[in-house]
């Protein structure tokens, strides 16, 4: 049988294109509703000519109502043009993005996993001593760290185990951060881990309620269901009735896990900027405080681009691995 049907992956289909198309016109329109633009900053900064500055609004699109630079953008975009990036000496916005790309793909990647296995393997530990102290225990720490912002946690870590301590450096990706990338070897991805240690920690704790809670509360009621006490019954050990148990209370962690990469690339663009990590975050916030259009619009759009696609993935992978669920 069909759990998901064609009509409703068109329906996610349309939904996410639409989610696009309004961020597209979101980020465009926001960083031009603050006053003055760009060619403003690099006048004041290099003593540009009026002319010299009517050129270069000309080549960032910066030119004509708000209406006909959307409409300039649109067309560029469908080029797969995103323009070029001042602030990177008018390297183009696609070149920038792929270069800081891969680093925050790098922590992405390790701190979800790590997260996802932490969560999971906590979640069961509370949910078989669900009332105990070592689960309230848990528990507490937990919405503690979830009340705790990211900027914090992330302020506070750098403080304690690099400035008082200095067991990580304070920031940048690699050692010798203005330097040629060296090539590959194993001294230098030892480096980059140490140096992404603590972002990646950072991410890792901040994220970790959302898992541990879905994990806990599906684990405690799988545990006092009926199903339970008849394998029991029929002889199964604990330990193979806990594996039972957490392959059912598992499935909704694919779903949170997709939703919660949104907020894990919040997450890492306020990480990225704390560290100084040459990630999308960093590039963010570089290209926000010289109001860079271009370099603004490029990054929103793959975050956009990024989240939606994660969260039409989700819904389909549930169903997938869940029989009891069809999506029409």
């Amino acid at each position: 049988m069909v759990r998901v049907s064609s009509r409703y992956i068109l329906r996610r289909m349309l939904n996410t294109i639409f989610v696009i198309f309004s961020s597209i016109i979101i980020t465009f329109i926001i960083p031009r509703l603050a006053p003055g633009d760009p060619v403003d900053i690099l006048q004041m900064t290099y003593g540009l000519s009026p002319e010299e500055a009517d050129v270069l609004r000309a080549r960032l699109g910066l030119k004509g109502s708000i209406l006909q630079q959307f409409i300039g953008y649109l067309n560029n975009l469908i080029k797969g043009d995103l323009g070029p990036s001042f602030t990177y000496n008018m390297v183009p916005v696609t070149d920038v993005i792929m270069r800081a790309l891969p680093w925050s793909l790098f922590l992405l990647t390790m701190a979800i996993s790590i997260r996802v296995v932490l969560g999971i393997l906590l979640g069961i530990f509370s949910a078989l001593r669900y009332g105990k102290k070592t689960d309230v225990t848990i528990s507490l720490s937990i919405a503690f760290i979830m009340a705790m912002p990211y900027f914090t946690l992330a302020l506070i870590l750098l403080y304690v185990l690099s400035v008082q301590f200095n067991i990580f450096p304070l920031a940048h990706a690699y050692s010798g951060y203005n330097e040629i990338m060296r090539s590959f070897s194993f001294q230098y991805i030892g480096d980059i881990l140490y140096h992404a240690a603590l972002p990646i920690i950072t991410l890792v704790i901040a994220g970790l309620p959302g898992t541990y809670n879905i994990m806990r509360n599906n684990m405690s009621v799988f545990l006092d269901a009926d199903f339970v006490t008849l394998l029991k019954a029929e002889g199964f050990s604990g330990w193979k009735v806990t594996v039972k148990v957490a392959r059912n209370a598992i499935l909704p962690v694919i779903t949170s896990t997709a939703i919660s990469f949104g907020y894990m690339v919040v997450g890492a663009v306020i990480t990225e900027s704390i560290f100084s990590y040459p990630g999308m975050g960093y590039v963010l916030l570089t290209a926000i405080s010289n109001k860079d259009y271009p370099l603004i619009q490029g990054v929103f759009l793959l975050l956009a681009i990024t989240i939606s696609l994660a969260n039409f993935i989700s819904d389909i992978l549930y169903a997938f691995f869940d029989p009891r669920v069809e999506l029409k």
